[in-house]
């Protein structure tokens, strides 16, 4: 078998389904199962019916992050807020959390760390194959989800408070940032903090005018996994050459120099950002104050970025 058998391609559309898991309302279409030695990076689309809901339950283990495609009720740790399109949900282990999606074709792009959620979904397929009737024992369903996906699912909805999205902060609205960075073409948004994933990542928007070029030409160990929001660039990587447009993932290998050219104003999540960039971003901004002439000299910055092991080599906007 191939390296790239075992990878995956590098670009990722909604119709490139691995599995397809079937629930009473919804089905989610698996794209890529565990990556690294944290086993992150599995995600998928999951497509929920008008009313569809997950109960109030939380886990032992493992982090959940979900895009929305539109309003979703949602209930976290007894505060109950309504989420819009484009916003992010962040949950971390022990976190009591509840979704019902209040549109037909509610789309939930989903990503894991650390629980093997899709492998577990998976083995009710198997029950329902060779043990008829099991999965439909409350006791030992229950069993299985603790083990599996560390998952206590409570029977009653809980007494809740209604509260904005903006005063929860598993709740990462689309219009705010935890902080934010502006460069020329540029503008980097973070999301979710290295705190909220155990030290491992950290989660960041970019938001990028047409004509910037960005290039990643330093070799490193890790995926680097872009999800598409808005717009459209080009990709270089690997001897590809590729277009990458709205609801698409690029999903780079590790060691894989790679560089993007942006057609388009566009906006992407990077979703596995393993570099210090927040602690980059903010030395960048001291020096901005009490450096600003070293702050307009890429040499500068690059050294910065590469204390940091932010690998980007290089970065041009071209104003039109």
């Amino acid at each position: 078998m191939s390296i790239r058998k075992l990878t995956g391609d590098m670009l990722i559309r909604p119709c490139d389904i691995i599995y397809v898991i079937q629930d009473n309302d919804n089905y989610a279409n698996v794209m890529q199962m565990p990556q690294g030695a944290e086993q992150g990076n599995e995600f998928g689309d999951t497509i929920y019916k008008l009313n569809g809901f997950v109960p109030y339950h939380e886990h032992d283990k493992g982090f959940e992050t979900f895009l929305c495609s539109g309003p979703v009720e949602t209930y976290i740790n007894g505060k109950r807020f309504i989420t819009e399109k484009g916003d992010l949900i962040h949950i971390r282990p022990y976190t009591n959390h509840f979704f019902r999606h209040l549109h037909e074709g509610s789309i939930w792009r989903e990503t894991f760390q650390g629980v093997h959620m899709y492998s577990s979904m998976a083995f009710r397929e198997f029950m329902d194959m060779y043990s008829p009737g099991l999965n439909q024992d409350e006791e030992f369903t229950a069993r299985r989800r603790m083990k599996y996906s560390g998952s206590y699912f409570w029977k009653e909805e809980p007494l809740v408070e209604n509260v904005s999205r903006y005063d929860v902060p598993e709740c990462k609205p689309h219009d705010r940032a935890f902080a934010s960075y502006e460069f020329p073409g540029i503008t980097l948004n973070l999301k979710v903090g290295r705190w909220e994933h155990e030290g491992t990542k950290e989660i960041w928007e970019l938001v990028v005018k047409s004509g910037t070029v960005i290039d990643w030409g330093m070799p490193h160990g890790e995926w680097d996994l872009f999800w598409v929001t808005e717009g459209k660039f080009n990709v270089e990587a690997d001897g590809q050459n590729f277009t990458a447009v709205a609801q698409d993932i690029v999903n780079i290998h590790p060691y894989c120099k790679h560089k993007f050219t942006f057609t388009e104003d566009s906006r992407l999540l990077a979703m596995n950002v393993k570099s210090q960039l927040f602690r980059a971003m903010e030395e960048i901004k001291l020096m901005k104050l009490y450096h600003p002439e070293q702050a307009t000299q890429w040499s500068k910055i690059r050294t910065v970025l590469d204390k940091h092991e932010c690998m980007i080599t290089g970065y041009i906007y071209i104003s039109k």
